[in-house]
């Protein structure tokens, strides 16, 4: 599973796996560290960024994608790491590298980010010396469906030239199925197969979906084993997760409103911002 190593402060996760680095950030606990104008101040959410990449990974270079909720990934293997640029933005829904040192970046809410690494062993008849690569990937209903993680997987086993069983995923807090439901769901992903097995109804709450479900499923087919996949447990829709979740909020805001019209006062509206997840290659490997 690899070293969950010390916080460096509350609402902070750091893990050493083999030649990898992974960082989450509790949003509500730590601050949103996303730099847009609906989510607060970009001066705090910069230094709220700024602190939990200090705290963690601290990186010779961050790189953040900025979410397309498409399934296009940048492969930006050969960067060179610079301390002058402290992060560069990349309109995509993943990215990969081979450089140790730059941490590859993404700020979601309720989605799943996974992050993929593995190590390259030495082919002389194929002329590859040992390498490593990771890659971090958005995996919300659009990706998947699109199929964001079947085209990460070739892009670090065909391009990196990776095994499939020298891979490794780390899945980081998202929201999970018994916090991510709607009381209907269209009929276009109701009638859809490869949701079928993945959605629950239930009486009170409506259709469950089971996003996680589905992709440790579809990799389980694609030739992973479960000791290759490290999940978080944490729901980030569950009430006091300490992480901010857009479902969570639209769902207490709804309960906000109704409050507020029959008293005749403002509704107090949940907080809405961004967690963060980063992850980087820590060394080289040896030649």
């Amino acid at each position: 599973m690899g070293e969950i190593c010390a916080p460096g402060a509350p609402g902070f996760i750091n893990i050493i796996d083999g030649p990898a680095r992974v960082a989450y950030s509790a949003g509500l606990v730590q601050g949103n560290v996303d730099l847009r104008h609906q989510f607060g101040d970009d001066r705090e959410s910069f230094r709220n960024r700024k602190r939990f990449l200090d705290a963690t990974l601290d990186p010779d270079r961050y790189v953040l994608q900025v979410v397309q909720m498409g399934d296009g990934i940048e492969d930006l293997s050969g960067v060179n790491p610079s301390r002058r640029t402290i992060y560069d933005q990349y309109p995509t829904d993943g990215l990969i590298t081979d450089e140790p040192g730059v941490a590859l970046g993404l700020n979601p809410a309720d989605c799943n980010a996974v992050v993929i690494f593995g190590v390259r062993r030495a082919n002389a008849m194929k002329g590859r010396d040992a390498g490593q690569a990771i890659g971090v990937i958005h995996a919300g209903i659009p990706g998947i469906e699109l199929g964001i993680h079947f085209k990460a997987l070739a892009l670090l086993t065909d391009a990196h030239g990776i095994r499939t069983e020298d891979l490794r995923l780390h899945f980081a807090p998202a929201v999970r199925k018994e916090s991510y439901y709607y009381p209907k769901l269209t009929d276009d992903r109701l009638n859809d197969p490869n949701w079928q097995d993945f959605i629950e109804h239930r009486e009170k709450t409506g259709s469950h979906v089971d996003i996680l479900g589905r992709l440790v499923g579809e990799l389980g087919a694609y030739g992973l084993v479960a000791s290759q996949m490290v999940i978080s447990p944490i729901d980030v829709g569950r009430e006091n997760s300490g992480y901010f979740s857009n479902v969570r909020a639209n769902r207490e805001d709804a309960a906000a409103r109704i409050k507020a019209e029959k008293e005749s006062t403002d509704p107090i509206l949940a907080p809405r911002g961004r967690n963060g997840v980063a992850a980087m290659l820590t060394s080289r490997t040896k030649r």
